[in-house]
């Protein structure tokens, strides 16, 4: 008999990066999507692997929640075909339940903790941060849920923001608490029991029926070696799976910006539509490939970007058929560029829509000054430097901005209602910046089904006529040997283990502070947590190499 290791660890990536070049040694570790469904595909046309060992670590995300939804399901596939499934963490939390309860058996460390505690978010303010630091920032918004520069502007969560993330939190607890309840055949309410309790030890866990066994990983592996289990080779993964006729998935993955993709010192990985729509254009092209599923992962960026990428996906759909999954997150200007697709599938936890637009103007003029910095700036007209982050705009300008935001917010409208085939006073209402879940989206008619990834690979494949396909995934970034070597980790899984983990996607490293400055000056239909949890990342990551900031911030000036 034998069986095959699958690791879970580190952030949650529907693809590897996509921006070519190396990738920062030290950058943090990911769990791939994509190699874990060609892992799952393989497993179940093999006939001698009949037990799959999921090895759940700390470091896996376990807060992409529609990420948790996607890989919850491929065990479900793999155990519906008659494989055994073992799962193993140290700790559990609900993520860890949620996926260890469709699976045989679930072993906890002996002093490991089983915690069912709720969900909570974290929110970091920078206003009076950045008013110490002198640093101006000004937002123009259109749709009064337009989140994205609150962390910038208030001191603390506004209603409207308070109102859309509590219910996404109270779904997505929802939803873990009572699909674990079904498939451990237990009542919702000791699950609820387990808030009031709090941590429980291991052993408590055990005589609950929460988990199996008490084990560390290596009593496991000899108890495998005592019953003459073997462990099969590792999968050589090769981007594809399946025969027949080719569906492309082509994945988008980051935030949205004009030109060539590119990383970002706070935004991490940032896809351009210029090299996007050069992918679309070579698919659109390829006569092999008979139809595309686009895969999104994005909290939005540029309008202008998105609007390109929706352009080029529209061409592409007029000579093949286009549908759209819908990954973690697919808001703002993610969901733009799903509208060119005739079908859309989300998760029941997708975090989609925010139909909204939002401007940053950041004012760096009297931090420089604190520093001795001064600024002359030459120009052949009043409004030459607009938009400029060493002055702030005048009357007219701002007139300007407001009449762009107005623009740029109906196209958005006329757009979903376009693809929705709805008139706009319909859309408008649904629009407002405010996100969705992927159970709401498809409610309120903005997304066609709740479905994955495979979901939406399958009904392409029916309408297509077709009785099996060979799915590919693009784009393949090519990169050199020196390339993957430098760019390579400890992570490897080695052993039995299938290797789903690399690194580097989002890493915060390249560009410039101007990149950064152009980007917030654009017009953004942007989702904050993207944003936001990266710019804290770096503040965080700055602080920490240089605590002389620290004394900066906090002189009077």
């Amino acid at each position: 008999m034998r069986y095959l290791e699958i690791r879970l660890a580190g952030s949650f990536r529907d693809t590897g990066p996509l921006v070519p070049g190396l990738v920062p040694p030290g950058s943090q570790e990911t769990f791939r999507y994509d190699r874990f469904l060609e892992t799952v595909q393989r497993v179940l046309r093999s006939r001698r692997i009949r037990r799959v060992c999921i090895h759940c670590e700390a470091s896996f995300t376990k807060t992409g929640y529609a990420g948790l939804q996607a890989v919850r399901r491929e065990l479900e596939r793999l155990r519906n075909s008659g494989k055994e499934l073992e799962f193993y963490a140290a700790e559990y939390g609900p993520g860890e339940l949620f996926l260890a309860s469709v699976c045989d058996t679930r072993f906890i460390h002996p002093l490991g903790s089983f915690a069912l505690l709720g969900l909570s978010s974290e929110l970091l303010f920078f206003r009076k941060l950045l008013a110490e630091s002198k640093i101006g920032v000004e937002v123009f918004r259109r749709g009064r849920y337009k989140s994205a520069a609150d962390t910038l502007k208030h001191d603390r969560i506004d209603p409207l923001s308070k109102e859309q993330y509590e219910e996404l939190q109270k779904q997505r607890w929802e939803t873990l608490s009572m699909r674990s309840a079904e498939a451990l055949g237990k009542p919702l309410k000791k699950i609820e029991a387990l808030l009031q309790a709090g941590v429980i030890s291991a052993a408590e866990a055990v005589d609950k029926g929460f988990c199996t066994a008490m084990t560390t990983p290596s009593e496991m592996h000899a108890k495998r070696t005592a019953h003459k289990m073997k462990p099969a080779k590792a999968f050589r993964l090769k981007g594809r799976y399946g025969r027949g006729k080719r569906i492309a998935v082509l994945c988008f993955e980051g935030a949205i910006v004009d030109g060539r993709s590119r990383r970002l010192p706070l935004m991490g990985q940032a896809v351009g539509d210029e090299s996007f729509c050069t992918y679309i254009e070579k698919l659109r092209k390829n006569r092999r490939v008979a139809g595309v599923v686009l895969r999104i992962n994005s909290g939005g960026g540029s309008a202008t970007a998105s609007e390109n990428i929706y352009t080029a996906l529209q061409r592409l759909a007029l000579e093949k058929p286009l549908y759209v999954s819908m990954g973690a997150v697919a808001a703002s200007g993610g969901y733009w560029i799903a509208l060119a697709g005739q079908r859309s599938f989300a998760e029941g936890l997708t975090v989609t829509g925010s139909i909204g637009v939002i401007r940053i103007l950041v004012n760096l003029r009297d931090m420089l000054r604190r520093f001795g910095v001064s600024v002359s700036t030459l120009k052949t007209h009043p409004s030459a430097d607009f938009p400029s982050s060493l002055r702030k705009p005048t009357s007219d300008e701002r007139r300007m901005l407001e009449e762009e935001m107005d623009r740029i917010y109906g196209v958005f409208i006329d757009r979903t209602a376009e693809a929705r085939k709805r008139p706009p006073a319909e859309i408008a209402p649904l629009a407002e910046g405010r996100v969705w879940s992927g159970h709401d989206a498809v409610r309120l008619g903005l997304v066609d089904e709740l479905g994955g990834l495979p979901d939406a690979i399958e009904d392409l494949r029916r309408s297509l006529g077709i009785r099996t396909a060979r799915v590919e995934f693009y784009p393949r970034i090519r990169r050199t040997i020196l390339q993957r070597l430098l760019s390579s980790g400890s992570n490897g899984t080695g052993g039995s283990a299938a290797a789903l983990g690399t690194t580097g996607f989002g890493a915060d490293s390249g560009g410039s502070p101007a990149d950064v400055a152009g980007f917030l000056s654009r017009p953004m239909p942007l989702e904050p947590d993207e944003f936001i949890q990266t710019a804290v990342r770096a503040l965080g990551s700055h602080l920490l190499h240089n605590p002389a900031a620290l004394n900066v911030v906090n002189q009077d000036g």
